[in-house]
């Protein structure tokens, strides 16, 4: 592994999705001792000729010398689902559009709305 391994892997990273462009949004940043919290969101991702944006979060734990402890990244996967559907044409489309509703449906089920 080491460091060629990380870093062929971060060009790969970049390189496969290289027109994307990051924004904060929501809280942005925040910093609590050693932990840093960031919201954001990734447009203008094409994968597959198909366009969408990604909401993302990460929590970085920093040790005491500001070295980079433990990264956790958190994607928003289900919206990539959804707007993956909502771009499908056709029959085909449809149907996966029907069955990701049913599927959002459930998973809403008794979930309070935003006042």
């Amino acid at each position: 592994m080491g460091r060629p391994a990380i870093a062929a892997y971060i060009r790969w990273t970049f390189n496969a999705v290289a027109e994307a462009r990051l924004q904060e949004r929501g809280f942005g940043t925040q910093l609590c001792g050693p932990l840093a919290v960031t919201e954001w969101v990734e447009t203008d991702v094409t994968t597959g000729g198909i366009r969408f944006t990604m909401p993302a979060m990460a929590i970085t734990e920093f040790d005491e010398s500001g070295k980079v402890k433990r990264n956790s990244l958190m994607l928003d996967t289900w919206s990539l689902v959804r707007q993956s559907a909502q771009q499908q044409k056709g029959l085909g489309g449809m149907l996966v559009r029907s069955v990701l509703g049913r599927i959002n449906a459930e998973l809403t089920k008794g979930r309070p709305q935003p006042t």
